[in-house]
């Protein structure tokens, strides 16, 4: 509906094709950070709330919700959610594109 990209966060680690010009944020795939530590993530976060100014979609497992939502409010505030069975979609907008 809003046009924005989306970073599905679960335990299948899908990456969905992207238009990288819409890109919101460098954490594009959960399984290429989840490795490092959180304040390494949360840093890469904040960095790229900052480069890219975007507001996006993170479509998180309802499992994995509090850990997702941990790394990235560090940088965004959610703007919107809506769950879908056992999945919820949380539209985040950066802080410092306000």
């Amino acid at each position: 509906e809003t046009g924005e990209a989306v970073l599905i966060f679960d335990d299948t680690k899908i990456m969905p094709t992207a238009d990288p010009a819409k890109a919101w944020t460098g954490v594009n795939n959960p399984a290429n950070f989840l490795p490092l530590p959180r304040d390494v993530i949360r840093h890469y976060v904040r960095r790229d709330a900052a480069t890219f100014r975007r507001p996006g979609w993170l479509v998180v497992a309802n499992t994995d919700a509090r850990f997702a939502m941990d790394l990235f409010d560090a940088a965004y505030d959610v703007a919107e959610s809506r769950p879908r069975g056992t999945y919820t979609a949380y539209r985040l907008v950066p802080r410092n594109a306000r």
